[in-house]
């Protein structure tokens, strides 16, 4: 991910989401089991963040799903809240910590 710089409001201008080298984790989910190409391309070419600022993607709504699942987009959503909270949460604290 790289985002813009504060005074620009943190826009995201590049994002993706790959399996590093050795991990095995997404070969457990359901879709990837029925068709990996396709569950690992649909993931690489989810853009629609690109261009909005941070504080705009952490306020907007999104449904509440506990499960590890990222094998349908209606899923995705809240996997990446989840990412942006936390670089969210290490922004805010390195700009205290800067003063």
């Amino acid at each position: 991910m790289k985002l813009d710089p504060p005074e620009d409001g943190y826009r995201i201008l590049a994002i993706s989401c790959i399996r590093p080298p050795g991990d095995t984790g997404c070969q457990y989910q359901c879709e990837y089991l029925n068709n990996a190409k396709s569950l690992i391309g649909s993931i690489a070419n989810e853009k629609s963040l690109l261009g909005k600022p941070l504080n705009t993607v952490l306020a907007r709504e999104r449904p509440y799903d506990p499960s590890g699942c990222i094998c349908d987009s209606a899923r995705r959503p809240q996997k990446w809240s989840l990412v942006f909270e936390v670089i969210h949460y290490a922004l805010v604290r390195s700009e205290k910590e800067a003063g």
